[in-house]
């Protein structure tokens, strides 16, 4: 994405969405203890009707949960990398690429990149970052205007 981004000379933002697990409404019916400390002298069981971090299905309805909300905001999912979408209108492009609850936002046009952060901070908890600086412990210093991006891992390595 990052060769891509300097090719196509796409602008690059990093958005985090804060408790993207716990989002997701259950399909299943799942009850679970109160754990310990939880201000309850008993122990008693709660039926959970939305996700939870720790769930084995945690991840698999976050993903749900985004894959149709980014589709009614015509984004196309790749199929050669489920975590890439694809938007398009006209000359207009922008990609988003998910990983857990990170995600950036690739495109050419940035009065739709911020409607499309807007609409996705309308169903989720986002915190925009703006400009890439990290991404999955890569310092990335990407220079729209001159078109050049130099990618390490300098802090990582110290």
């Amino acid at each position: 994405m990052c060769a891509l981004a300097l090719q196509l000379k796409l602008h690059f933002h990093h958005l985090d969405v804060d408790t993207a697990f716990l989002n997701g409404p259950l399909e299943e019916e799942l009850y679970m203890c109160m754990p310990e400390g939880s201000g309850s002298l008993t122990r008693k069981i709660v039926w959970l009707c939305r996700s939870i971090y720790g769930l084995k299905q945690a991840s698999h309805v976050w993903s749900e949960l985004l894959d149709a909300e980014l589709k009614k905001i015509s984004y196309i999912q790749i199929h050669a990398d489920f975590c890439i979408y694809i938007f398009r209108d006209g000359n207009t492009i922008c990609f988003l690429t998910v990983y857990v609850d990170d995600m950036g936002l690739w495109g050419n046009d940035l009065r739709i990149m911020q409607h499309h952060k807007l609409l996705l901070s309308k169903w989720f908890k986002i915190k925009d970052l703006g400009n890439i600086k990290q991404l999955l412990r890569i310092a990335i210093d990407y220079n729209h205007e001159a078109c050049t991006l130099h990618m390490h891992q300098t802090r990582y390595i110290e």
